[in-house]
């Protein structure tokens, strides 16, 4: 997805609140809140202080906008601020330090070292670090205006110690059930600052998927493997659904329709309904091909008048993938079962086999390069178990069926895949993106019985590469392209492999996509 720099600098607020906790009497502290828990909070106050006050002594709660917090600095801080980077031209830089003291569903505020409040949007981190502030902390600012901040009403015969020009109260708490919920919203605030500070090593970047939707249409020439002449890829609506909670927080993207699969043996369109997520240290994706469904089992199979006089094709059926993640850098594991068919002047062959694949990718704000491996071996197998359980008519059918398996002429297919992708969308115009794919495939076949079909041959050497890119219109509309070559080495024969030859394939195709 596109990353959108929100901000490239933190907002100043028009006021910073000071609370003023009241713990019985005329007692109370006052300053800003900079973390609250279960049983206490902590307060900077007036005098540069860190004061821990219980939690359940507070029985009154009363804050104070103003411009900055007036006080010449601190201590030695307790609690150490925190720096909060951004991506700004294509580099980490830091977009404010300090303290978070207040939250929202979109923004967090945090208190600068400069005693000043920053407002930022959540989207807009990409980091967050401990700053190491060992000694005092002076404030930046202009020499501290004396202030006398008035009680609220209840404690209205309180003494006002010191002099200066007065300043109201402009929010007050006096419910147990009000101070609770406010204490808690600011609980739970910082919580989630901590949970971003503590989960970012499994995100190499802080949302790999948005939020938003996008309908758009393919129009593909030249399909190979995403379509055949009972399953089709062009005029098929796709529909892209992105869900984020937050940076470093659970994402996943919904997939309907037809659609390139950067996980696929090819790099065409392919209906799919596709589903994947990211959560802390793991990711995980199903696919299943709706087509299936659609065109039935029958009519989904590859057919000898899909494929070409000497030809092979490949596509996949479903995929379960999971795998781990660690700062830049991504592990995964994924089930595939595929078709395929071989023609050989028109001895034709299809089955279906399981593909086992392992992925290793890096990502950073800058690309994203992938690298898949996979393998599989299809041959005759008698798999079919006879148990004391059957009925006559079970062990009947199993017998018919193993009968069947022993008639039919052995065969073996070893198939190797190769894929490297690279994302550059994040540095270049028109947000480009890579891939690399090689398919290999050597398979034998015997005789089929009475002489009916000759043996088969055939070794496939495949190379393509692809590139996709898009244009971003006005209207919320983007246009997408891709553009393949496919060079074939073959080889092949009845027994020997006597024949070969090479050719290239192009293809291609374009989408429109409207995005809300």
């Amino acid at each position: 997805m596109a990353w959108v720099l929100l901000f490239l600098g933190p907002q100043q607020a028009g006021a910073l609140n000071l609370s003023a906790l009241y713990k019985g009497a005329c007692q109370r502290s006052v300053g800003v809140i900079l973390t609250v828990n279960e049983d206490q909070l902590t307060l900077l106050n007036l005098e540069g202080r860190f004061e821990v006050v219980p939690r359940f002594d507070v029985i009154y709660l009363a804050q104070y906008p103003l411009g900055e917090l007036p006080a010449q600095g601190t201590e030695a801080p307790v609690l150490p601020p925190l720096a909060v980077k951004t991506l700004h031209q294509g580099r980490l830089d830091t977009l404010v330090e300090g303290w978070p003291i207040d939250f929202s569903e979109e923004e967090f505020s945090f208190l600068t070292l400069n005693g000043q409040e920053a407002v930022i949007r959540k989207e807009a981190i990409w980091d967050l670090l401990p700053v190491e502030q060992t000694g005092p902390l002076q404030f930046k600012t202009s020499p501290v205006e004396k202030l006398q901040f008035a009680h609220p009403y209840p404690f209205a015969h309180c003494e006002v110690l010191g002099t200066g020009k007065q300043v109201y109260p402009q929010l007050l708490l006096g419910d147990p059930l009000l101070i609770r919920r406010e204490l808690d919203r600011l609980q739970k605030g910082g919580q989630l600052v901590e949970e971003y500070r503590k989960d970012k090593v499994f995100y190499a970047v802080p949302q790999v998927y948005g939020n938003s939707n996008s309908l758009g249409l393919w129009l593909s020439a030249g399909s190979r493997y995403g379509s055949s002449r009972s399953r089709v890829n062009s005029f098929i609506p796709s529909f892209v659904s992105e869900l984020s909670e937050g940076p470093f927080g659970f994402q996943r993207v919904l997939v309907t329709g037809t659609q390139p699969m950067p996980y696929s043996l090819h790099e065409e369109p392919q209906s799919q309904f596709y589903y994947a997520l990211k959560a802390d240290y793991v990711h995980f994706s199903l696919m299943y091909d709706f087509d299936r469904l659609l065109l039935g089992e029958q009519r989904y199979s590859w057919k000898r008048e899909d494929l070409d006089r000497v030809d092979v094709r490949f596509n996949e059926l479903q995929h379960l993938m999971a795998g781990f993640d660690y700062r830049s850098w991504a592990l995964e594991y994924m089930w595939m079962p595929l078709q395929y068919g071989v023609n050989l002047n028109d001895s034709f062959f299809r089955h279906r086999v399981e593909l086992n694949k392992m992925a290793l990718s890096y990502m950073d704000p800058h690309f994203r390069g992938e690298l898949q491996v996979g393998w599989s071996v299809d041959g005759k197998v008698d798999n079919i178990v006879i148990t004391e359980a059957d009925s006559p008519e079970q062990i009947a059918e199993k017998q018919r069926l193993r009968n069947q398996i022993a008639a039919a002429p052995e065969f073996l297919a070893q198939i190797r895949f190769y894929r490297f992708n690279l994302d550059l969308h994040e540095n270049l115009p028109f947000e480009p993106q890579l891939s690399w794919i090689r398919r290999q495939i050597d398979f034998s076949r015997g005789p089929e019985p009475y002489g009916l079909e000759p043996a088969m041959r055939l070794w496939s050497n495949s190379d393509t590469l692809a590139l996709w890119l898009r244009w971003r219109l006005p209207l919320d509309l983007s246009l997408s392209a891709f553009a393949s070559l496919e060079q074939q080495s073959r080889k092949w024969g009845e027994t020997a492999l006597d024949h070969a030859d090479q050719r290239i394939l192009p293809k291609g195709g374009v989408k429109l996509d409207l995005t809300f």
